[in-house]
């Protein structure tokens, strides 16, 4: 039987293999409705846009499909989205949850990031996370405890930044 990270390694690069494939443009805006969006901004610096979408146009809670979409306005290192992401789930997770192999899965899948670029996500109606980089699938984590575990570093009533959260979600315009 083989062990949860080797499972894990073998199934992303199984996707990656078999379904490195591009979202088309069309798919995304026919089957999502926008929930909200919001620009996330550090002093003066834009750093990236960010959009969450529905099935429904609402945001329901982490029970249905949902794509989550960032839009970067600058480039960021894969070093300092890793770690960015581990300061942000120390705020919400204890340290018993699996984040140290969610972020091991996370190096392998995610790029450096330029100005312009695009990371998404999309958590299925199956609970998995798929990851895309510029509408090319790039990773997929099966986990099903991920997706609302990383979503709510933007989603959370207590997120660090709370008028976006509720931008995101929908609350204020």
């Amino acid at each position: 039987m083989l062990s949860g990270q080797i499972r894990d390694r073998l199934h992303v690069m199984l996707v990656l293999l078999a379904m490195s494939t591009a979202v088309p443009a069309e798919e995304v805006s026919e089957r999502w409705q926008k929930v909200g969006s919001a620009t996330l901004s550090v002093l003066w610096f834009d750093i990236y846009d960010a959009s969450l979408y529905s099935l429904s146009g609402q945001f329901r809670g982490y029970d249905e499909p949902l794509l989550f979409q960032l839009d970067y306005k600058r480039e960021i290192s894969q070093k300092a989205l890793l770690e960015e992401t581990e300061k942000q789930w120390s705020r919400y997770l204890p340290g018993s949850h699996p984040q140290k192999r969610w972020l091991s899965l996370l190096k392998k899948i995610w790029p450096e990031i330029r100005k312009g670029d695009q990371l998404a996500l999309e958590l299925t109606s199956e609970g998995e996370s798929n990851f895309y980089h510029n509408r090319m699938l790039i990773g997929v984590i099966t986990d099903q405890q991920f997706a609302p575990s990383f979503l709510q570093i933007w989603l959370s009533t207590e997120s660090q930044y709370p008028e976006l959260a509720k931008q995101l979600r929908g609350e204020q315009r």
